[in-house]
């Protein structure tokens, strides 16, 4: 688990946490394009990755099932990031992708936040487990009635599903900010040339507040 050194700011349903500059040996990882398609002005970057992590974080046997976490990433081109910015979407199960929309207008505008002055950002978009570009939990229709729930979970566990009820009782907000703890763990320097410190911020919105506390 990260060590975190953070300061806390809350406004109406978003918080940024600010996480000091760790000093990690460095690891860089493979990101590929991305399975969909977004308008990226020039001068900036779109690129993907699948990292595997377990579905059960507290199993002690290497054999336990294992799912993906999508995860997107838009950095500038010509300048390497000293500060990247996690955007942690709500729901839960809502997708992180779309947060680019709010990202290029942030660009267009020239009011992308978390930026100082000689200072260059990049942004990493989490999906939850089981949403979007992570190995997907779906079912056919969505909804909170008991009818609908009972619907889905015989969907998710049938031989089409393949999943078991205890499989599914590992999506959880602690599982999920694990993942989240992850991540950040593995990720946070692949941009990082170790020639500047790189400040990590994590931008919550409205589930995504709670998800961070968590994991906090």
């Amino acid at each position: 688990t990260m060590q975190h050194i953070f300061k806390l700011v809350l406004v109406l349903f978003e918080f940024v946490v600010v996480i000091a500059s760790s000093t990690n040996p460095l690891v860089h990882h493979s990101w590929s394009s991305c399975p969909y398609e977004w308008p990226i002005p020039q001068g900036w970057s779109l690129t993907c990755i699948n990292v595997t992590v377990p579905l059960d974080w507290q199993s002690s046997s290497s054999s336990g099932r294992q799912i993906t976490l999508g995860v997107s990433k838009l950095s500038p081109i010509s300048t390497p990031p000293t500060r990247l910015v996690w955007m942690i979407p709500g729901g839960p199960g809502s997708p992180a992708f779309p947060f680019i929309s709010d990202i290029l207008r942030w660009i267009s505008d020239g009011t992308t936040p978390f930026t100082q002055p000689g200072s260059a950002v990049g942004f990493l978009l989490p999906e939850h487990r089981g949403v979007a570009l992570s190995t997907p939990l779906t079912c056919s229709s969505l909804g909170l009635t008991p009818e609908m729930i009972a619907k889905c979970i015989k969907e998710l566990t049938t031989t089409e599903g393949n999943w078991t009820i205890e499989e599914l009782n590992h999506f959880t907000t602690t599982n999920a900010a694990r993942d989240l703890d992850f991540l950040v763990s593995t990720l946070s320097h692949d941009d990082d040339d170790g020639s500047v410190p790189v400040d990590h911020h994590l931008y919550g919105v409205s589930y995504g507040t709670y998800l961070v506390q968590r994991w906090l």
